[in-house]
């Protein structure tokens, strides 16, 4: 691979933590986000020590709205250190474009349920909060603000245009009986 230069690049995101204990990064990204498997790059540009040094992506899996899971081939847990907190790049023929319609357009209007409590309602749309989206749906007339993280959306039915959650006891209390 040919020197690239910062000035031939895009910035893509950034890596914003370490991710369980199998040498894993959160990628976040800025601007667009991979739309499928064929969008997703091959690799991150990170520059340190004034060097953008290429890493591979060996594995991802989507995350939340702009954020991956992300593992690098040959990394161990120093590597991973030294990447927590950087910014990525793409050259720029490589960036990504950014969806006409994000993951907030495509889900909204689906119908929300819980795997105990069955419908809720309507997602409303997707607060993009950097550190912890939100998903707002209309139930009852109410509002509910539902974290959009892994261990509460199970699953993403676009083609029943629904979206199953798994709700802890209490959460809709707080929403539907004040």
């Amino acid at each position: 691979m040919d020197m690239i230069s910062i000035e031939d690049c895009v910035l893509a995101g950034k890596i914003t933590r370490k991710w369980g204990f199998d040498n894993e990064v959160v990628v976040g990204f800025s601007s667009g986000v991979p739309s499928d498997e064929s969008d997703f790059p091959v690799f991150f540009l990170v520059l340190i020590d004034n060097t953008l040094i290429p890493y591979f992506v060996e594995s991802y899996r989507e995350h939340g709205p702009k954020s991956f899971i992300v593992s690098f081939y040959d990394t161990n847990a120093l590597t991973r250190d030294r990447l927590t907190g950087r910014a990525c790049y793409l050259p720029s023929d490589m960036a990504l474009q950014s969806a006409d319609q994000g993951v907030e357009n495509d889900i909204k209007g689906y119908t929300v349920s819980d795997k105990r409590r069955g419908v809720l309602g309507k997602v409303v749309r997707l607060i993009d909060r950097h550190m912890q989206p939100l998903l707002q749906v209309e139930s009852q007339g109410k509002e509910i603000l539902i974290p959009f993280t892994d261990h509460l959306i199970t699953t993403i039915d676009h083609r029943k245009r629904e979206v199953l959650v798994d709700l802890p006891d209490g959460l809709l209390d707080l929403y539907l009986h004040s």
